[in-house]
């Protein structure tokens, strides 16, 4: 991960496992290398079905980012086990205070253009954070709200 987050995301966990809720991190940081083995793999997924090549390197892009546009790239972005624990829920309810975003939210599908993430999350600062909490946004319309540009 970003050096810059690597405290705040230490008091995170450490919250976390604090309130009864341990977090477990499965990845931060990915190379170039890695995250176009994903896509590729995902891609094949597709193609083994029977799409075109052009429409499976779509549908994969709905579930795994392109090399040099996913966030692990910039190490802001953890992917925190959920699923198994009771994980999720403490982080609905604390991330935005160290900064972290849930990045893919269900029901912003056709915003993100990603699927429903409930793993991925991303850091954007406190303030941030806590805007896009409370207004019940995803990044894309806060940027857009912000004029600024997207992730």
């Amino acid at each position: 991960m970003d050096a810059r987050i690597a405290e705040t995301c230490k008091r995170m966990f450490d919250h976390a496992r604090r309130d009864g809720h341990p977090l477990q991190l499965v990845v931060a940081h990915r190379t170039y290398e890695k995250q176009n083995q994903l896509f590729e793999k995902k891609v094949q997924s597709y193609l083994d079905k029977g799409y075109s090549r052009a429409r499976a390197e779509a549908e994969a892009a709905k579930h795994t980012a392109r090399s040099n546009t996913s966030e692990h790239q910039t190490g802001l972005a953890l992917d925190i086990e959920t699923t198994n624990t009771n994980a999720f829920p403490w982080l609905i309810e604390h991330a935005h205070e160290y900064g972290f975003i849930l990045r893919y939210p269900e029901g912003k599908t056709d915003i993100t253009g990603i699927i429903y993430e409930p793993w991925h999350w991303r850091f954007v600062g406190v303030e941030a954070a806590r805007y896009i909490k409370e207004s019940g946004q995803c990044l894309e319309e806060y940027l857009e709200e912000m004029n600024l540009t997207s992730p």
